[in-house]
């Protein structure tokens, strides 16, 4: 959650929620994965957890000759893949993303717009909060 705040009239609020952690996507599991992509290792994923998947292409198809999920959770084991891959896992109206970190563009191909955001000269007041998420164990 991200909550700014300035003079009257100029207010940006985000808020996100995250995925449903009692959903299966958290429990550990162990697997292993020869000789395929990283495209087909991150479906798997989303389609056992009854996701979506949205991934860069470039990502998609890098080769993997082996690979181990050892006793980590699926959520667990994305976000370790993104780290390595420098990419970002996260999961938007049931749909498993996984894009390049930084990407000039979505992964449909479609250009990212940047937004602005300019204040007057003159500003009264400012206010902000940010929350960070714990670590959950996951």
């Amino acid at each position: 959650e991200i909550q700014l705040a300035g003079n009257p009239g100029r207010t940006l609020r985000v808020h996100g929620e995250s995925v449903n952690m009692r959903s299966a996507i958290r429990l550990t599991r162990s697997q292993a994965w020869d000789d395929t992509d990283l495209g087909t290792i991150v479906g798997e994923i989303a389609g056992r957890n009854g996701l979506g998947l949205a991934i860069d292409g470039e990502l998609a198809g890098i080769p993997i000759e082996h690979l181990d999920q050892m006793r980590r959770s699926d959520l667990h084991f994305v976000s370790q893949l993104a780290v390595e891959y420098r990419a970002v896992a996260k999961v938007v109206n049931d749909i498993l993303v996984f894009s390049r970190r930084g990407a000039e563009a979505s992964v449909t191909g479609g250009e990212i717009a940047n937004v602005g955001i300019t204040m007057g000269d003159h500003i009264l007041s400012w206010n902000s909060m940010f929350q960070v998420r714990g670590d959950n164990g996951v």
